[in-house]
């Protein structure tokens, strides 16, 4: 069953860019934490820390992850980035 979940702008483009990169890839992939900032902060990334994206990694999993703490499809791969596995990708329309 597919479902629209509406997204702070914030946690748009981090789901963005994680799609872009699966698109880029044609499969999922590991997206780098400091990329991951870069497009979601912008030229403002630096001032924030990897807490701050794990914390908006955190509200994106309570709203797509049947089970938050044991997530199967915003996944972590320690020291390296973010997987997001949702293959095979649908279409995101652009606004």
């Amino acid at each position: 069953v597919s479902e629209v979940i509406p997204l702070p702008p914030r946690e748009d483009r981090l789901v963005r860019c994680l799609w872009a990169h699966n698109e880029e890839h044609h499969t999922p992939s590991v997206v780098s934490a400091s990329e991951l900032m870069q497009a979601v902060w912008g030229t403002e990334a630096s001032t924030y820390a990897s807490q701050d994206l794990h914390k908006l990694v955190s509200f994106i999993r309570e709203k797509i992850e049947i089970d938050p703490e044991k997530p199967r499809f915003l996944q972590n791969d320690r020291g390296k980035g973010y997987i997001l596995d949702a293959f095979p990708l649908p279409e995101i329309k652009e606004e």
